[in-house]
């Protein structure tokens, strides 16, 4: 369950990584949902999940809204959006943690996910700040803008969840990324 940061609207949906799913949504997913109320509900089975997501969606079928302008049009799913469920589906899970579904806070959850893949984030943001640097001409210069908007979007993620830049990135990126009037990263 992702709730919206801004207003009380909701995505509820099934997924095998919900981290992927999240960036999917919105570019800078850890400022647009709200990591503080989002809450992830793990099963053993996709069957099992998908059987979850249709109850949880019938229950709160009421409450059905449409996607916000501000989610990419090709990940928005047009049926999984909802105004005003978030206590009843904050009492489903209650009820399924009871069950002995592990149900995880978005925060902790998300921070456990990105310290798992950390490892490839650094090789990758050293590949993505190497072609950075190479770009001279125009194209190449468009193309390095749109590098660096993910790769700030990749870091800014990290230090939302309380995750040491410093400790995941080459020290390259890290001066970059403090140069750009982020806090100071280094030793944290």
């Amino acid at each position: 369950m992702l709730p919206l940061r801004s207003e009380e609207l909701l995505k509820l949906g099934f997924s095998r990584d919900p981290a992927v799913r999240m960036q999917s949504l919105h570019a800078r997913y850890f400022e647009f949902f709200d990591l503080d109320r989002v809450f992830v509900i793990e099963t053993d089975r996709v069957r099992e999940a998908r059987r979850m997501e249709s109850e949880l969606k019938r229950a709160i079928e009421i409450h059905r809204a449409p996607a916000p302008l501000e989610v990419s049009w090709q990940a928005r799913g047009e049926t999984e959006w909802y105004r005003g469920a978030y206590a009843s589906l904050c009492a489903a899970a209650r009820e399924l943690a009871q069950l002995g579904f592990p149900v995880r806070p978005g925060n902790s959850w998300l921070r456990d996910r990105l310290l798992a893949r950390s490892g490839d984030l650094y090789e990758w943001s050293l590949l993505v700040f190497e072609q950075m640097r190479l770009a001279h001409d125009p194209t190449e210069l468009v193309h390095r803008a749109t590098l660096a908007a993910t790769l700030r979007d990749r870091l800014d993620a990290l230090t939302a969840v309380d995750i040491d830049v410093a400790q995941c990135t080459p020290v390259d990126v890290v001066d970059w990324y403090c140069a750009l009037g982020r806090n100071d990263v280094r030793g944290q």
